[in-house]
């Protein structure tokens, strides 16, 4: 239950504001009453799918492509990488 409410707080502040780093996180879960370490917080991060984009952690972005290609979507990682 724990978890699952983290989770939530952790997907509320990828989207409202520019997170860049995961001490940052941590800061900002404490203040929301969550008590967690940067291990915790890397391990909730691959279980969400957040990723860095542009130097700010991201939520995932579903497809709006059906077409069954099993893409999620598609974000630059670069210059010359998708």
């Amino acid at each position: 239950m724990q978890k699952e409410k983290r989770h939530a707080a952790i997907r509320s502040i990828v989207s409202i504001g520019e997170v860049k780093r995961q001490d940052e996180l941590v800061r900002l879960l404490a203040e929301r009453g969550f008590n967690v370490t940067q291990a915790s917080i890397s391990r909730d991060l691959e279980e969400l799918s957040i990723t860095k984009v542009r130097g700010a952690y991201a939520l995932p972005v579903a497809a709006e492509d059906r077409s069954g290609l099993g893409r999620i979507g598609i974000t630059p990682a670069g210059e010359h990488l998708l």
